[in-house]
């Protein structure tokens, strides 16, 4: 199901910082050995798939420890809902799930990079309490957190 999501990642982070599609996609695949030296196993990062009854796969979702990030704090790495289940509140679903278990595991907060044109994908972090913390100059990304106690 995630398959293409470097490759978009690698577009997104092109149009935030600018530069070369190519440039990023190896900046992408140099990091990600780094962040899960364990692949799915590795220690701090939580991956969840969400799946129908018939076991469709419907969403994905990534957080994890940055290097450098206070304990308690996760990044939300990726959410990913396939196209034939979107606009159907997966997204929000999965992500509710995800916040309950970190915030019932001694997660403190999470923070997410989202693109600052993606208002759909804003209005939906908005409506979960995160909050907008920084803006880009362009306005190309958005930083918001939430505190998992405010939640």
């Amino acid at each position: 199901m995630a398959s293409g999501r470097p490759d978009r990642h690698a577009e997104d982070r092109a149009w935030v910082e600018g530069g070369d599609v190519q440039a990023q996609r190896a900046r992408l695949d140099a990091m990600i050995p780094r962040l899960l030296p364990e692949g799915k196993d590795s220690s701090g990062h939580i991956f969840r798939i969400g799946r129908t009854t018939d076991g469709a796969d419907v969403a994905f979702v990534w957080l994890g420890a940055v290097p450098g990030m206070p304990p308690g704090v996760k990044l939300l790495f990726d959410i990913f809902v396939a196209p034939e289940y979107r606009r159907k509140g997966n997204a929000r679903i999965a992500l509710t799930q995800m916040l309950e278990e970190l915030a019932s595991g001694g997660t403190e907060a999470v923070i997410l990079n989202a693109r600052g044109d993606n208002e759909p994908a804003l209005a939906l972090y908005e409506s979960l309490g995160f909050v907008r913390t920084e803006t880009s100059d362009e306005g190309k990304q958005v930083q918001m957190m939430l505190k998992l106690d405010d939640a």
